[in-house]
């Protein structure tokens, strides 16, 4: 199976602004061999006990795509990844209250510890600009805690290789399932990142690999959308 993937719905639009701003950093990282090896790769998810609610899952390409609603959805849960050179990926349920406290107290207490077992020393933080993430309480935190934060372009998952990940985890969770509560998916998440570290290494791998070459295509396109 090819390693490209495609959003199932096209429904992100750049800006003149978005564009020149992904230009621009993607050419500071090409002219500066920005070393990908060190990013630590992350993303929030939404995880539907009745299966995906969302038209911007990322897909393999050629793979069909599937929906498998209830007329009333059950339970969610929230739920944030990571992905490190080795490659390893991990996931956390989020707190249900996502102010950026919150968010920084699950950061410390819950993903630092693992990234500081897991992860190279000097380690960067790429995430996006939600609110949590950049506000001024996290990002005060974020330096008192000496974590490097890649800074990061609006509206860039293509960019992002994690959300390659959720498509590979999404297809094991639900695969026609529908759930009854939040404990039955969290079970299913912990097996389908289970499988995917012990028998997906090429992909996950294969991810890192093509992360230049999407830098190298949104200089192409002037800062448009790349096919990934």
């Amino acid at each position: 199976m090819g390693q490209t993937f495609r959003a199932a719905k096209n429904t992100i639009v750049l800006s003149s602004d978005h564009k020149k701003s992904r230009l621009n950093k993607t050419r500071s990282w090409i002219e500066n061999s920005m070393d990908w090896i060190r990013v630590v790769s992350t993303d929030g998810k939404r995880i539907n006990s009745d299966g995906p609610d969302s038209w911007q899952s990322w897909v393999p390409q050629n793979r069909p795509i599937t929906r498998n609603k209830r007329q009333q959805s059950g339970p969610s849960m929230q739920v944030w990844g990571a992905l490190v050179s080795g490659p390893v990926l991990f996931v956390f349920e989020l707190p249900e209250r996502g102010d950026s406290r919150n968010f920084m107290d699950f950061m410390e207490a819950r993903v630092f510890p693992v990234l500081e077992n897991i992860a190279p020393a000097n380690y960067v933080l790429q995430q996006d600009r939600a609110p949590a993430h950049i506000s001024a309480h996290s990002l005060s935190r974020f330096q008192e805690l000496g974590i490097e934060l890649l800074d990061w372009p609006s509206r860039s998952p293509d960019l992002n290789i994690i959300e390659n990940c959720w498509s590979m985890m999404s297809r094991r969770i639900y695969d026609g399932r529908q759930f009854l509560n939040k404990d039955e998916p969290w079970r299913a998440i912990d097996s389908a990142v289970t499988e995917i570290n012990v028998n997906c290494q090429d992909q996950l791998k294969a991810l890192f690999v093509s992360i230049p070459k999407r830098m190298l295509e949104v200089v192409e396109k002037k800062g448009s959308l790349t096919y990934y």
